[in-house]
């Protein structure tokens, strides 16, 4: 084990387990669109953008140059709250039993409906409010799971026309109140099974048998997941200001289910579980939701309002970073990525609010020095396109791995290439004449 300075020491007695480091990342509007709902980043690169606009006039607008211009496709409008890519064809889960499908990347658009392999069992007056949440195709089978009764079923020919999966192992059957279909929002295929995620309910599938396996009756709403590093990684849209309750929960067989604690509160207001939207690449797990920092915009005395918080990790919650700075009043729904942006679309029930719509910040901005120790204004270090940059009075610099294995040291150097580096939270330790200043960093 290297030897550290006291100082060098106290940075890491700061990390303790879910930690959570404010970064200095900026955010910026890519789309101003009225009650946005969902953005999608097909296989060919196109980016598609939803509203939920209540008189059913937004629908489905498309970019080819990465939202620098947008036009609105002739789709007809069922308020389209999620998109879907596979074998082709990319999908947009809407209202009133209603999917749009696409073969050539968003441009046009064809309109399918799944209520007629539901007429026998929803009663025919509510027909009009089914609606599909999760949709997944595995092997030749197109899956859809349905949010009002319908339970889950599924396509044999990518939409054309539906099945019913098995009913009667669906239903759930809840202590003084008899058997009932759950409302289902999520599928997802892991491991070789499909797992639907219900308002109360975990089930899995065996397409073999046609039947459903209970894997649990207290989801509580768990509606949104990402899969990073093997695992299954869901959270709950539901708001819950409890500190004991798991802010997300992972597997990785399905059966045991371990918690992931929540970041720290970075005010007196503490911090919602309510994860609104989840994504992941091969660096980080980052998560999002409605109830962020209270913030009061009008210091005269107007009531304080909520931002949304954006955070994430890459070592399952033991640190989490939060990338402040989304609007106040929005509500992110849904969060994507390409290779330089991570992306949130912002709704706002406000039809007149200019902040609602596509935003993203630049994934070299989340490489960023968090929580820096300076001891006055010449010992200060930076972060900039994948760099550590350094003042000229600087003397040495040193880079280790929280386990304070030495990566990285180099002397009268300006910048430090970060890119050999491998993921994950770093410390580092800058020596000046007069002084030293210590602080971690994230890759």
């Amino acid at each position: 084990m290297k030897h550290y300075s006291t100082l060098l020491k106290a940075s890491l007695l700061l990390m303790g387990a879910a930690a959570c480091l404010p970064t200095q990342a900026a955010w910026e509007k890519v789309f101003a669109h009225p009650t946005t709902q969902a953005h999608f980043i097909t296989s060919q690169g196109n980016f598609l953008l939803s509203d939920f606009d209540d008189n059913r006039d937004g629908g489905i607008f498309i970019s080819e140059d990465k939202g620098a211009t947008w036009t609105k496709t002739d789709v007809k409008d069922f308020n389209y709250h999620k998109f879907y890519e596979a074998d082709g064809y990319v999908y947009a889960l809407g209202y009133s039993a209603r999917i749009a499908r696409s073969s050539d990347g968003g441009h046009t658009w064809d309109v399918l409906n799944y209520t007629n392999a539901l007429k026998d069992v929803v009663n025919s007056k509510d027909i009009e409010a089914l609606v599909a949440y999760g949709i997944v195709k595995v092997d030749d089978r197109l899956y859809i799971s349905d949010f009002a009764g319908g339970g889950v079923l599924y396509s044999t020919d990518n939409g054309e026309s539906w099945q019913l999966t098995d009913r009667q192992s669906l239903l759930i059957n809840l202590q003084g109140q008899g058997e009932m279909m759950d409302a289902f929002y999520n599928l997802v295929d892991f491991n070789g099974h499909i797992y639907a995620f219900g308002a109360l309910s975990v089930h899995r599938y065996d397409a073999g048998s046609d039947s459903w396996e209970l894997l649990d009756l207290n989801s509580n709403f768990m509606s949104v997941s990402t899969i990073f590093d093997g695992r299954l990684v869901c959270g709950r849209s539901v708001t819950d200001m409890n500190p004991e309750t798991d802010y997300l929960v992972w597997t990785a067989d399905g059966y045991e289910w371990h918690g992931i604690k929540a970041p720290e509160p970075l005010n007196e207001f503490g911090i919602s579980r309510n994860v609104r939207a989840i994504h992941s690449d091969d660096r980080y797990i980052y998560t999002t939701g409605p109830d962020g920092v209270a913030q009061n915009p009008d210091p005269s005395g107007a009531p304080y309002v909520n931002a949304p918080e954006f955070f994430f990790t890459s070592d399952f919650g033991e640190t989490w970073f939060n990338s402040a700075g989304l609007p106040v009043l929005t509500y992110p729904l849904t969060v994507t990525s390409d290779d330089d942006y991570i992306y949130v679309a912002l709704y706002s029930p406000f039809p007149t609010n200019a902040d609602s719509g596509l935003w993203r910040i630049s994934k070299d901005e989340l490489t960023s020095g968090v929580d820096s120790v300076k001891a006055d204004g010449n010992m200060s270090v930076a972060f900039s396109g994948g760099e550590m940059v350094l003042p000229e009075n600087a003397l040495q610099v040193s880079i280790y791995t929280l386990d304070g294995r030495l990566v990285e040291s180099a002397g009268h150097v300006a910048r430090v290439d970060l890119g050999s580096l491998g993921r994950g939270v770093f410390i580092y330790e800058v020596v000046f004449s007069h002084g030293k200043v210590a602080g971690k960093f994230i890759r």
